[in-house]
């Protein structure tokens, strides 16, 4: 997938992305919130968290959809 594509539905891999809301810290569970931003708490996890959220705003979220 080409940088910048949109992907329909992720069911397993990763990906780098902006959209965290909070505090992200490397092998914490992932999980979306109603707008589509993950967050690091929640009722069904997505995936973990691969890296700790940088100063950029930007982490590696794991995907693991069962």
């Amino acid at each position: 997938v080409q940088i910048g594509s949109k992907v329909r539905l992720m069911t397993a891999g990763w990906a780098v992305t902006n959209r965290i809301l909070g505090a992200a810290t490397a092998g914490q569970k992932a999980y979306l919130d109603a707008s589509g931003f993950f967050v690091s708490s929640g009722t069904q996890d997505v995936g973990r968290f691969r890296t700790t959220k940088g100063s950029d705003g930007y982490a590696e979220v794991e995907i693991l959809l069962s």
